[in-house]
């Protein structure tokens, strides 16, 4: 495995958390119950549900955004 912004970035702007509460807010806030019915029944919101379900929000299971992380590396450095 290894580590690949172009994949990781995205997976992390796509099924945290903070994307699970946008579209749930998109949902409460859309007055058409058709347009409503498709948020909250479509894949999107499904992948964002599953992701928080499954503990999966991390930005990908490889972990190795982790081993490049400014802030990991700093705090590895002190602990050195």
């Amino acid at each position: 495995m290894e580590y690949r912004q172009d994949c990781c970035f995205s997976r992390a702007q796509t099924t945290a958390m903070d994307v699970f509460q946008k579209l749930l807010f998109e949902a409460v806030e859309e007055p058409d119950s058709d347009k409503r019915k498709a948020i909250l029944f479509g894949s999107h919101f499904t992948r964002a549900v599953r992701s928080v379900a499954y503990s999966s929000e991390l930005s990908a299971q490889c972990f190795n955004c982790l081993k490049r992380c400014p802030i990991i590396l700093k705090r590895i450095k002190r602990l050195k």
